[in-house]
């Protein structure tokens, strides 16, 4: 997501202007919360603990959609800013947004 941002960040960010596309980060959000249910799906099975996540399939699609949030939105402020702020930068953000919610939110079985 980050490369394709970085390739298409002009355009994108005529698209998510106010003239622009209404729904193009909408789009954006729900293809990646998707991408990420399946990859969270993929590493519960790798792990033999899908069973943690069939109580809570509501729980992890909720994760999926605010993660997906905050990474569409990490990446949209970047290049809304990106005089001031430096592609090593928004690879940092989205470390963390990844690293400090999704991953120890998901990795205690949502407790």
């Amino acid at each position: 997501m980050l490369n394709f941002f970085i390739d298409n960040n002009d355009q994108i960010l005529i698209l998510i202007s106010n003239n622009g596309d209404p729904v193009l980060q909408h789009k954006m959000i729900d293809a990646l919360a998707d991408r990420l249910h399946r990859l969270f799906t993929f590493y519960y099975k790798l792990y033999n603990q899908e069973q943690m996540l069939s109580n809570h399939s509501t729980k992890l699609s909720f994760l999926c959609y605010r993660e997906a949030n905050d990474i569409v939105n990490t990446l949209i402020y970047w290049i809304r800013f990106k005089e001031q702020i430096t592609v090593s930068d928004a690879k940092r953000a989205l470390i963390d947004t990844l690293t400090r919610s999704s991953y120890e939110i998901a990795a205690h079985g949502f407790n």
